[in-house]
């Protein structure tokens, strides 16, 4: 062989070697890029040391059930305002820490004040570099907190705003969820305008041990970047009575208390109950609607007027002042049922109009371009004998619209005597409280009538409105 040949072997092997590198620094690279990254941002802040061992088991559980191919990385918060160690990476981020994730949460102790912010700043900076690798297919924060405050700021708007100014210099888009555990309703309050003003969706708020374990399971499943429905442990929960009351027709009629299971997927809100109607004082029939239990009354009761169809009405409300003066969203609350509504049933299924009667037909027209809109939304059945509608429109409680609030009514129409109608009117940081009111109406109104596919595509339709009020 030749000295030109012998150059030109060792020239081609040594591309060849560099060609063969490069290959598989490229797969290695690939093989290294997560489908999903999540960081699970963990409250350990001095708390009821019972709830604190359901959160590290919680979190364990949903690491463990994670995609091979996902990305986790643990982080906590709790201690003192100002200082550098209030909130720490415990589980750098990086695929296969299922193990690590579980026994570091396991690990974990309580100490110091709620320190939110300071956990959340930082675990969004964890992914502003390109090292570790972000997820191709989603990036995602799930915060879980038992205070649903934080210690070191009065203003959590301005944490709000912090937090999606953060978000944005990361240079990646990332999904934050917000999970309460057992937090209180004032917390609940806070914690929701956190995740309203920074951008992210209404927080989640567990009970339980076992509704903990499904919320972050939910959230970790490798199916997408916003994972499939996963069912809630169905609950069972005593209802509230609501008082049918008539001067005029001598009507005095309270349901007694009975035991109601919700439909999977429902889940009551800690400050919901369900309340249950009876539909005349001679009869059994009643009807059970989701409404606030705080501070609030329930009144039911037919129309004044003798001459007007028959249809029972039922309302659970906060009183609050009314008038251009009135700013607060958050004295806003309101659920009204009306258990008949042919009104509704008028100008949101236009093809039953004509078989109305004539007191109804005549308004019909006037009602529906007075307040409810042109183009309803509708939810598909895939039975024309059963429908379903939403509509997001100003002024359906009979006042002034207040900015920041959700304002959504569901009909449905469906062969029978009764098609009832519900309204929710509620502070945005509470629109879960809106998506239970209304699922809990479809599925009651359409449980026995449509499949389970389609009853949870409609829960699914019921929520992407609700968020987009």
């Amino acid at each position: 062989m030749t000295a030109w040949r012998r150059r030109r072997l060792l020239w081609v092997l040594a591309v060849a070697a560099l060609l063969s590198v490069a290959m598989g620094v490229a797969v290695y690279v690939v093989r290294s890029i997560p489908a999903h990254r999540t960081t699970f941002l963990i409250d350990a802040s001095v708390t009821d040391q019972a709830d604190f061992q359901a959160v590290r088991r919680s979190v364990a559980s949903a690491a463990q059930n994670a995609s091979d191919r996902d990305a986790l990385a643990l982080r906590r918060f709790g201690g003192e305002c100002g200082n550098g160690d209030n909130t720490r990476s415990l589980v750098d981020s990086g695929t296969g820490n299922r193990e690590k994730i579980g026994a570091a949460a396991r690990a974990l102790t309580t100490r110091g004040r709620a320190t939110l912010g300071s956990g959340l700043l930082a675990a969004i900076d964890d992914f502003s570099g390109r090292l570790p690798f972000r997820g191709s297919e989603g990036n995602r924060i799930i915060v879980v907190t038992g205070h649903g405050t934080d210690a070191c700021t009065g203003d959590p708007a301005a944490l709000g705003r912090s937090v999606k100014s953060r978000a944005r210099a990361a240079g990646v888009d990332i999904d934050l969820r917000f999970v309460g555990y057992k937090v209180p309703a004032a917390g609940q309050t806070v914690l929701g305008r956190i995740a309203a003003t920074a951008g992210y969706r209404p927080p989640d708020f567990a009970r339980d041990g076992a509704e903990l374990a499904a919320t972050l399971t939910k959230y970790t499943v490798p199916s997408s970047t916003d994972p499939r429905r996963i069912a809630l442990p169905a609950q069972t929960v005593t209802t509230r009575p609501c008082t049918l009351r008539h001067e005029g027709r001598g009507w005095n009629k309270t349901s007694r208390p009975s035991s109601v299971r919700l439909p999977e997927g429902v889940k009551l809100p800690s400050e919901a109950a369900v309340y249950e109607v009876p539909h005349h004082p001679s009869g059994t029939g009643v009807s059970r609607f989701i409404a606030e239990s705080g501070n609030a009354v329930c009144t039911s009761g037919p129309p004044a007027d003798r001459s007007e169809e028959h249809h029972i009405g039922a309302r659970v409300m906060k009183r609050y002042p009314e008038g251009p003066d009135f700013t607060d969203p958050d004295q806003m609350s309101q659920v009204a049922l009306t258990v008949e509504d042919p009104h509704a049933s008028c100008y949101l299924f236009p093809s039953k109009a004509a078989r109305e009667t004539a007191h109804v037909a005549a308004q019909c027209g006037t009602v529906a371009a007075a307040i409810w809109p042109s183009n309803p939304e509708h939810i598909t059945t895939g039975d024309p004998r059963f429908k379903a509608a939403l509509s997001r429109e100003p002024g359906l409680g009979n006042h002034m619209r207040v900015s920041g609030t959700i304002e959504v009514v569901l009909a449905v129409n469906r062969p029978g005597p009764h098609n009832p109608a519900i309204l929710c009117i509620q502070p945005k940081n509470r629109a879960s409280l809106c998506t239970a009111v209304l699922t809990f109406h479809f599925m009651e109104a359409m449980k026995d009538s449509l499949p389970k596919d389609v009853l949870e595509r409609g829960a699914q339709r019921i929520e992407h409105v609700v968020l987009k009020s």
